[in-house]
């Protein structure tokens, strides 16, 4: 997309990734339009499609400090929470790729939790309430098991296609500064085998039924 942009950007142009990408790529991409006068700002989001819908996303931006106060305003239009990260463009991305990381690590721990509890007898929204009031609170169980899975609905929007892309990308990037994370290549094995079964289009939140057949429990209804 920047290739096909570059051509018809002015000089004192800003352009503004908010994807999930490697911070090297970022970088590189920074470094093309460099010579062309143009800036880059690496500002991925987060807080998925319900963020989104209510415009209280988060944004981690990296990138020269005061193009990052010219663009603010723009920012705030969606994300009330704002971070600049770093002086270099990939910071942001950086920044998203560990926030992922934490988020599915959250989702693949509070599911074997909720599954192991179901096994023992214990209601699973007594359970995620518990959670959720005490020291093992996270998104996974404050939203995504109770929202999606003890619902049926399956819906946050993003794929299991996307989740392990995602996770794929952390684990690049730590090879990248030769400090591979052990848990890292875990999760990314789980998500991928959660992918080959659920399918590529499956929400992100059926990696639980995944975990509920290989712990040997019945699909979630």
């Amino acid at each position: 997309v920047v290739g096909e942009l570059r051509a018809g950007l002015d000089p004192g142009t800003v352009v503004v990734d908010l994807s999930t990408s490697l911070p090297s790529v970022t970088n590189g991409l920074a470094a093309k339009l460099t010579p062309l006068s143009v800036e880059l700002l690496g500002a991925p989001i987060s807080g998925g499609k319900r963020g989104a819908q209510a415009a209280s996303l988060s944004v981690m931006v990296g990138g020269d400090a005061a193009t990052y106060a010219a663009c603010e305003p723009l920012f705030a239009a969606f994300a009330p929470d704002r971070f600049h990260v770093g002086e270099r463009p990939g910071d942001g991305h950086a920044v998203k790729l560990l926030n992922n990381f934490l988020s599915y690590n959250a989702l693949l721990a509070s599911s074997e939790a909720l599954i192991l509890g179901e096994a023992a007898g214990l209601d699973r929204a007594q359970l995620l309430a518990v959670f959720s009031a005490s020291t093992g609170r996270n998104s996974a169980t404050e939203e995504k098991l109770p929202e999606q899975v003890l619902t049926g609905a399956y819906d946050t929007g993003y794929p299991l296609s996307s989740t392990e892309k995602d996770v794929r990308l952390l684990t690049e990037f730590a090879d990248q500064l030769d400090t591979p994370v052990l848990l890292g290549a875990v999760t990314r094995l789980l998500v991928g085998y959660a992918r080959s079964i659920e399918g590529d289009n499956a929400d992100m939140t059926a990696v639980y039924d995944f975990l509920g057949r290989a712990m040997r429990r019945p699909r979630a209804d």
